[in-house]
């Protein structure tokens, strides 16, 4: 394996923050595929199902801003975008949820 097809945690975190991937890998990969690969994860594993949980709140407020920004920089039809603006909205808002019910 040569140094560039190695997976760079960093790199990838820095793209995400900095809006440098199309706005559907961001929402489906990124977001919705995590999300949902950490819910299954928490529900099969259930004894580190408050792990599972509390990394579900972070990654998903982490992932508030790249949405956004993706969105911003989103070339195609500009209703898909402004569904991604409004999904952000409603997963910032659930994340603070979340977090004051701990």
């Amino acid at each position: 394996m040569t140094d560039k097809e190695k997976f760079d945690f960093n790199t990838m975190i820095q793209s995400l923050w900095n809006g440098k991937l199309p706005l559907q890998q961001v929402f489906w990969i990124y977001y919705f595929a995590i999300i949902l690969g950490l819910s299954v994860l928490g529900s099969v594993l259930t004894p580190l199902a408050i792990i599972f949980g509390l990394f579900k709140i972070v990654w998903a407020g982490f992932m508030v801003k790249p949405i956004w920004v993706a969105a911003d920089l989103y070339k195609g039809p500009q209703h898909w975008a402004l569904a991604a603006k409004a999904a952000a909205i409603v997963i910032g808002l659930a994340v603070v949820g979340s977090l004051l019910s701990l």
